[in-house]
């Protein structure tokens, strides 16, 4: 079967406009922070022509300016660590911090033709990672980082980062950063992980085809939002990928009680 690139893009903008909107500023203590990209693309000599003969490699992120430089230069980092952490893919050899943008995609280009020519494959491979900010403010920036790619395959691959940083440090946060009763968090999580799967409150979660290991667990990403903290699970985190990703968010109000001032 022969996979139209354009079918492939299509579909990842289209999974990427329905998540949820940005939060930039939303009335919280300004941020002294201003927020640019940083944009890379490579194609291969296929794309010219033919798109079912044709690999492309695509970064966008944010670049973070202003504010304490130290701060700045160690979220600027960070981001771009969990972008080539995505990008590298399978080459576990490569050497996360010190390879560059580049030369991922020259390795990601080369690994597609030579698969071409050794199997005489004719198809669509994408490699890419879009980020943007989610929530800035005088006390957290919280950016989000979607890494999607496509080798062949019955279905692509894709999955989000969220990360929380300190615009006065640059250092990430994490969630007991900002609750004080992690049990009780929990315990919220639960019940609206249930409510948005519709799940009935007592339905054991394994046999409803969630959470392999049985018992519920909070994800590995959460952001912060104006309106409370937006938690993800990504495909596969914890149920099989015909299901999809999870995402919720546990309102202000929710949280008032265990909720760090």
């Amino acid at each position: 079967m022969r996979y139209s690139l354009l079918g492939f893009s299509c579909l990842f903008l289209l999974l990427i406009s329905c998540r949820k909107k940005d939060v930039v500023n939303p009335g919280a203590t300004p941020s002294p922070l201003k927020i640019g990209s940083y944009s890379f693309q490579r194609g291969s000599e296929g794309c010219q022509g033919d798109s079912t003969y044709c690999a492309t490699f695509e970064v966008s992120y944010p670049l973070i300016e202003g504010g304490n430089p130290a701060a700045v230069k160690a979220i600027n980092d960070t981001i771009l660590h969990y972008v080539k952490t995505a990008l590298i893919s399978g080459e576990a050899d490569m050497p996360v911090d010190e390879v560059s943008l580049e030369a991922l995609a020259d390795t990601f280009l080369q690994n597609y033709q030579t698969f071409g020519q050794e199997f005489e494959f004719a198809g669509a491979w994408t490699l890419s990672t879009t980020g943007k900010v989610l929530y800035s403010s005088g006390e957290v920036l919280s950016v989000e980082l979607d890494n999607y790619s496509y080798t062949g395959g019955a279905h692509p691959n894709s999955y989000s980062s969220l990360l929380n940083f300190d615009p006065k440090t640059g250092k990430l946060f994490q969630l007991t950063d900002f609750i004080t009763d992690m049990e009780k968090f929990k315990q919220l999580a639960e019940k609206s992980f249930r409510a948005v799967r519709e799940l009935d409150p007592n339905a054991t979660l394994n046999e409803q085809g969630f959470f392999w290991d049985g018992d519920f667990q909070l994800p590995a990403n959460f952001a912060i939002q104006q309106n409370g903290i937006y938690l993800y699970y990504n495909t596969y985190e914890v149920g099989p990928y015909v299901v999809g990703p999870t995402e919720f968010v546990l309102s202000n109000a929710d949280l008032t009680a265990i909720r760090k001032k």
